[in-house]
């Protein structure tokens, strides 16, 4: 379809432009492959916790390619401007089937599920914000752009957060991992590239983690960047050591922490903070004493 090649076309200039040296960004697509196949071996073990973790598994590596592409898709923001930016945007919040069953592996796999979801719907809020906030811009409606300013620095934020929640809950379900059927699965990186090429050649998710993106409501756009993320993966930070159940899960982790959100942001968009005890619809005091600028996110080392 020739709106899907636009689509995928304008992406791939973004990505391109966007994140010439994003930091774990294709690390984060190399492991997210590789937790696919590995995913998927434990799906079709009959063995509930193998189960659980390779259910587990597939929603990380489809919400991953899924945020992914909504990331790089903020620096496009300018030039997709919404004009209903006298809005404060807003998103039908994902929520994911638990996955039954009892234990730590399970009760970890679930709490994960509950972050990934938060990810995915402030990566909306911040895409859609962004839009309006350069909607309000090109309209030069200056309590708007306000308005949007504060609304895209929240997401941001939020997000910021919900990346870090989730990679605690990745790690969690790496300890429980241990002693598990799943921790003995394992697969190579030329298995993870040969999915990587169906998944280019069908254009499209295998059947297996197709519920993954119903769930999350994903849209035509947003399947097209997730396999754009998908052409990427090249293997080139990962070796067959990587690709094993019982470290899948912590490289996953490893990978986003590595995240910088803020250099994938439009060039010369500076988010703003809130004053401390502030409320971030606090209005004027967010622009006050200077707080108006580009925030510098402390980084975790590992």
């Amino acid at each position: 379809m020739a709106t899907k090649a636009v689509v995928g076309a304008v992406a791939l200039l973004v990505s391109m432009s966007a994140t010439p040296v994003f930091a774990g960004k294709q690390e984060a697509r190399d492991v997210g492959q590789g937790l696919s196949v590995i995913a998927a071996a434990g799906v079709v073990t009959p063995e509930p916790t193998t189960s659980a973790l390779g259910i587990g598994g597939l929603i990380g590596e489809g919400v991953g390619f899924l945020g992914m592409g909504l990331w790089n898709a903020f620096a496009s923001a300018p030039a997709n401007p919404d004009a209903n930016h006298g809005q404060i945007a807003s998103v039908a919040p994902v929520t994911f089937t638990a996955v039954s069953g009892t234990g730590s592996a399970v009760d970890s796999v679930n709490d994960s599920m509950v972050s990934a979801a938060t990810m995915v719907d402030e990566s909306r809020l911040l895409e859609l914000s962004l839009r309006r906030y350069y909607g309000a811009v090109g309209d030069e409606n200056a309590a708007n752009t306000q308005l949007q300013l504060r609304q895209s620095s929240k997401a941001l934020s939020s997000l910021e957060v919900s990346i870090d929640a989730y990679r605690s809950d990745l790690r969690a379900i790496s300890d429980n991992v241990q002693g598990t059927e799943f921790a003995l699965l394992s697969a190579t990186e030329s298995e993870a590239l040969a999915l990587r090429d169906t998944i280019i050649a069908d254009n499209a998710f295998p059947a297996f983690e197709q519920f993954v993106f119903d769930e999350m409501r994903a849209t035509p756009r947003e399947m097209d960047l997730a396999i754009l993320e998908v052409t990427m993966v090249d293997g080139s930070t990962m070796d067959d050591s990587d690709l094993g159940g019982a470290v899948i899960f912590d490289r996953y982790a490893y990978a986003l922490g590595k995240v910088d959100l803020r250099e994938l942001l439009p060039s010369g968009f500076d988010p703003v903070v809130p004053l401390p005890g502030a409320a971030w619809m606090g209005g004027p005091l967010l622009v006050a004493a200077g707080v108006v600028g580009k925030v510098r996110r402390s980084r975790k080392r590992f």
